[in-house]
């Protein structure tokens, strides 16, 4: 398993903030917070004061491999190696485990393409999977789920121009 430091940098040159070893780190998307993925847990912490907002332990896993927040905030998503993403809901007081999304192996990228849209990308199967989260939503309309299968050896990333409606993948 390979494990990151993480550090935050000033602009002018100079380390700020502890370090953390992580596999994957993730920025709220109004960079008041990040996620950290650390062997089997995910760990939400305030960007300014490095204060642990809450933390997630997944016992029974081996490898967290991708995370991010929803682009309202609402969500923040974990995707393990072994064919699960996790989805949970942070903004009350009690975060919880919304939905699991499974049957996509070997996960390695997650995003969001809208706020009822999660876009997963997978070495296992090469394919890059939409999963629609609307019915976690009270006030969106329903969206398809689709699947593009990729000729590629496997797709490592996933980018997205939401704006225009186009994702880049990469292998």
């Amino acid at each position: 398993i390979t494990w990151f430091k993480v550090q935050q940098w000033h602009i002018n040159g100079h380390k700020i903030g502890p370090t953390y070893d992580a596999r994957d780190i993730s920025f709220s998307p109004d960079n008041s917070q990040f996620i950290l993925c650390n062997e089997n847990k995910i760990t939400v912490q305030n960007t300014d004061s490095g204060e642990m907002v809450f933390q997630f332990h997944l016992p029974d896993v081996k490898i967290i491999r991708s995370s991010c927040f929803s682009p309202d905030g609402r969500f923040i998503t974990a995707a393990i190696s072994e064919r699960v993403i996790y989805v949970w809901q942070i903004t009350h007081s009690n975060p919880h485990l919304m939905r699991k999304f499974y049957g996509h192996y070997g996960i390695i990228s997650l995003q969001f393409s809208s706020k009822f849209s999660l876009v997963s990308t997978c070495w296992g199967d090469r394919s890059m999977k939409f999963w629609d989260i609307s019915d976690l939503l009270d006030d969106l309309p329903a969206t398809g789920l689709n699947s593009v299968q990729s000729t590629s050896p496997q797709i490592t990333f996933v980018s997205l121009q939401v704006r225009e409606g186009i994702a880049i993948s990469g292998d």
